[in-house]
């Protein structure tokens, strides 16, 4: 298998990719404990390390390939495919979370694609020390505090746009099939959300295998729940219909509401398997 992802970087640099594909298959093999206890099971903790485990596979194969054109060094990325197991989107469940996983469904919208903000580099206001490769955990995430041991800084902040890693965005709209839906309910839908090289690759009206990983991310209440009656004027008794426990917004304490959401880094297109995601072509070599 080893010859195989060499022979995919070759791909890879003809058409300036980086993401190396790799079919899960070939990792059982390889590696049966690895396979099923550490990446599939905990694929958020180790995903770092596969970035640099995939990055150092370029380097040995083709270092002409690990920066770009401007002098800077790329990021590589690790998307699998072919996992034993398909799950229905309903059968994602607070278990799936954080763990390599793959379901099945319909496209039904999907947005333009945009730039994200991966890794932000910060300037300290106070005392100018830069702040490299600060992760954007789902929402703009400065600096905890400055690097600089003689500086308190946790607030004011610039960002410096020269060491700041941009990344494709697309945000897919993905329904049940169809024919998973028991009778008498409604099917369910879920956020997909893609980067690098599978933006683009899942198109409404779409059936698609998506592999990747399941997150939970935090949000506002809404401010109006959901069986709430909508009544003018202030109110002050009216305010804890939404708060949960009351007292709560004396303490500095906002009640946090979650939802789900699916970060894919494959698509496959189960109507037309050779239109699977552009890397897909290339991992399906072995």
């Amino acid at each position: 298998p080893r010859r195989v992802y060499v022979e995919q970087l070759k791909l890879m640099y003809d058409r300036n990719g980086t993401t190396l594909f790799v079919d899960f298959e070939h990792l059982v093999k390889f590696d049966n404990t690895l396979a099923h206890e550490a990446v599939e099971a905990n694929f958020y903790k180790y995903q770092p390390f596969l970035r640099r485990a995939a990055q150092q596979f370029v380097r040995e194969h083709r270092p002409e390939m690990v920066r770009w054109e401007g002098g800077l060094d790329k990021e590589f990325w690790v998307a699998f495919m072919n996992l034993p197991r398909v799950h229905r989107l309903r059968e994602l469940k607070a278990e799936n979370i954080g763990q390599l996983t793959s379901f099945s469904g319909t496209v039904t919208r999907t947005s333009e694609v945009r730039p994200e903000l991966l890794l932000g580099s910060f300037k300290c206001m106070e005392c100018g020390t830069e702040c490299p490769d600060v992760e954007q955990q789902c929402r703009y995430t400065t600096p905890a505090i400055c690097l600089n041991a003689t500086c308190a800084n946790r607030m004011k902040w610039t960002l410096s746009r020269e060491g700041c890693k941009f990344v494709d965005w697309q945000r897919v709209r993905v329904q049940e099939n169809a024919d998973e839906v028991p009778a008498g309910s409604l099917p369910r839908s879920m956020e997909v959300i893609l980067r690098h090289e599978a933006v683009e690759e899942a198109r409404a009206g779409d059936k698609a295998i998506f592999t990747g990983l399941l997150m939970v991310v935090p949000e506002g209440a809404p401010a109006n729940m959901a069986g709430d009656r909508t009544e003018l004027g202030s109110g002050a008794a009216k305010r804890g219909q939404s708060e949960g426990v009351s007292g709560l917004r004396t303490m500095g304490v906002r009640e946090l509401y979650y939802r789900m959401v699916f970060i894919a880094h494959s698509v496959k297109n189960t109507a037309d398997p050779s239109a699977a995601t552009s890397g897909g072509g290339g991992g399906g070599g072995g």
